[in-house]
């Protein structure tokens, strides 16, 4: 019992020191818990207050956002369709250009077909009937002057017939010589076509050429030049044929291409390779009953 008393005792003295003024050190400290509780509430006023602006101004963005997406979306099909537009006009214009083009080509390849055909014409017209009518002509002027000479050496005739078949002569001496300037003139035109073509360096065209003016004067030279190519691009096998086509189709000596084309044959049927040649257009001019044909160079 009397320890019990000594602690109850004890406890009422430490109660008695607690409920004592504080000193100034504990006021201090006191201060401080209040002050640093008061600045943990601002600080979260001010965080919240930060997050609210944030949140606001997400808020706007996302609106704003929005509507220019909405913006876009109107905007878009018209947009489309102006691009579209150009687009269309755009290839509109190319058709419009490659049609345009494309007329012409044909227009050019069109009038290339009628200057070949109209070359080829006056080519056949040459050797059907130009020619033959020329060696006529030139035959009776053979004639007619050696009748002229023989009769007036025999005096058998008068002075007025003599003067009419000197102007009879006069008259089929400028037959002639018209007839002659007409074949010139398209010698000349044929050889310049051959001369193109043979620069161009087509083989088909070449040998199309060959074909259709095969009976000219040029005839041997475009299927010369023609299987030349031919060599010259390894199409070994349709150079042979054409140059043994040429001996065949211009056998005779006029054929200025006789021993070039036969060398060209031995080498191909040898494996040999192209080797260049220095091939001029020459001429291919038979002799005929009437003469030798007349030569454009001339």
């Amino acid at each position: 019992m009397a320890r019990l008393k000594i602690k109850a005792k004890k406890r009422s003295t430490d109660t008695g020191e607690k409920s004592q003024p504080a000193s100034g050190s504990q006021r201090l400290v006191r201060q401080r818990r209040q002050g640093g509780a008061r600045g943990g509430v601002v600080l979260a006023v001010l965080g919240w207050l930060v997050a609210l602006a944030l949140l606001a101004f997400t808020v706007v963005e996302a609106r704003n956002t929005r509507q220019a997406i909405n913006r876009g979306e109107k905007e878009k099909p018209a947009r489309a369709d102006e691009i579209n537009a150009d687009c269309q006009d755009r290839i509109d214009a190319l058709a419009a250009e490659k049609k345009a083009a494309t007329t012409e080509y044909n227009q050019k390849i069109e009038l290339q077909d009628k200057l070949t055909y109209d070359i080829r014409s006056l080519g056949d017209d040459v050797e059907k009937e130009l020619k033959p009518r020329a060696d006529e002509v030139e035959r009776g002027h053979k004639q007619l002057s050696e009748d002229v000479k023989r009769l007036q050496g025999e005096g058998a005739l008068s002075a007025e017939s003599v003067a009419d078949l000197k102007r009879n002569l006069a008259k089929l001496e400028a037959t002639v010589a018209k007839k002659r300037a007409v074949y010139v003139r398209l010698e000349k035109a044929m050889k310049a076509e051959l001369m193109e073509l043979r620069e161009k360096r087509n083989t088909r065209e070449l040998t199309h050429w060959y074909r259709t003016h095969k009976r000219t004067v040029f005839g041997p030279a475009a299927g010369v030049f023609a299987a030349e190519l031919m060599y010259e691009k390894r199409q070994v096998r349709d150079a042979l044929k054409l140059y043994q086509e040429i001996l065949e189709e211009f056998p005779d000596k006029a054929n200025p291409y006789l021993d070039h084309c036969k060398q060209r044959i031995q080498r191909i049927q040898g494996r040999e390779r192209y080797g260049a040649a220095a091939l001029k257009v020459n001429r291919y001019a038979p002799s005929t009953q009437g003469g030798e044909m007349p030569d454009a160079n001339h």
